[in-house]
């Protein structure tokens, strides 16, 4: 521990400096918030889960997120890519995260982060949600109203790999130490209903893969593997209707 000091105007609150990582600490509640999360301040599975959720929702209020819809508009994505003869003239059209949602995703660049770096923070996590999207690494799909809505209503709702856009792939092999083995399941249950043909043939998809299950075993997966399993009520964060 380097240093400790107190605002007078806020008595209860102490902020100190452990290794480097500013902490606020208040000594009337014994709560906490790190500047840099590590993998002992995200141990606790609630925590983690608010954590990855409030990085989303700042994400999702940037100036950024809420222009990206017409970025894809401009890279030709201006149609229903499930009922092609509907437009953006003709209906109001929706992006959907499709394959991995969003939570999966920032999951996914946490995981990398801890077992890599050693710590992570809303502010990297952010940055890293905008870098991936603005590289068009993650996958995603255009759907009218109608479309999106049965699709999360039908589990069993397929997107075929040429209707999804953005090179998913490489947002794998870039953050591959972050790949939980749930991750890693839900991409090979969606790959498996590809034939051999298709697995072959389709960007890559077979050297995916084979590879997934090696990658999942990079680093401690017993938080992630958890986490991913959390119930908080009705829901579970693996299930979360993030899109």
């Amino acid at each position: 521990m380097n240093t400790t000091t107190n605002n007078n105007n806020y008595p209860d609150i102490i902020k100190y400096c452990d290794n480097n990582n500013v902490i606020l600490e208040n000594t009337s509640s014994n709560e906490s918030v790190y500047f840099l999360e590590t993998k002992d301040t995200l141990s606790d599975i609630e925590y983690y889960g608010k954590f990855i959720t409030d990085s989303i929702n700042i994400f999702r209020s940037l100036k950024f997120y809420k222009g990206y819809k017409e970025h894809l508009y401009n890279s030709g994505l201006d149609h229903c890519q499930i009922m092609h003869n509907i437009n953006s003239d003709m209906a109001d059209l929706e992006m959907n995260h499709v394959i991995l949602t969003i939570f999966d995703i920032a999951l996914l660049i946490s995981e990398h982060y801890l077992n890599t770096v050693g710590y992570i923070s809303t502010m990297i996590l952010i940055n890293q949600l905008r870098f991936v999207h603005s590289r068009n690494l993650v996958p995603l799909i255009m759907m009218s109203k109608t479309v999106h809505q049965i699709y999360h209503a039908d589990d069993s709702f397929y997107v075929h790999p040429t209707q999804v856009y953005g090179k998913w792939t490489e947002l794998l092999q870039t953050y591959s130490y972050g790949l939980t083995p749930e991750i890693c399941y839900k991409v090979l249950f969606y790959l498996r209903k590809l034939n051999i043909n298709e697995l072959t043939q389709t960007n890559g998809l077979l050297q995916i893969a084979n590879s997934l299950t090696d990658w999942s075993n990079y680093g401690n997966r017993n938080i992630a593997t958890r986490i991913e399993t959390y119930n908080t009520g009705n829901n579970q964060f693996i299930g979360m209707s993030y899109h």
